[in-house]
């Protein structure tokens, strides 16, 4: 089975401060705070990838142990998901 990708909501907006970012979901009236790492895979949500390529990249950038990185990150995506800040694509 192909894995889901992650699709940014288009009513979302990012604003960037420094290493920080506040998503708001223009139409839910919803603020969200990211630090640097939930800026990072913001960023490669934006760009396409998949969650197993989102954790490959975030492996070779930080020093972690793969299980726990990819547990952080399915809790993080599952947290995102569930404000609706992103959707599983159809596809």
């Amino acid at each position: 089975m192909a894995e889901a990708d992650r699709i940014v909501n288009q009513s979302v907006v990012c604003a960037e401060l420094e290493d920080e970012a506040v998503l708001l979901h223009v139409e839910a009236g919803l603020y969200f705070g990211l630090d640097e790492v939930g800026l990072r895979i913001w960023n490669l949500l934006l760009g396409g990838v998949t969650e197993t390529e989102l954790v490959e990249r975030l492996l070779a950038e930080y020093e972690v142990a793969p299980a726990q990185l990819h547990s952080d990150v399915s809790d993080f995506l599952a947290r995102l998901e569930a404000e609706g800040l992103i959707r599983r694509s159809a596809a």
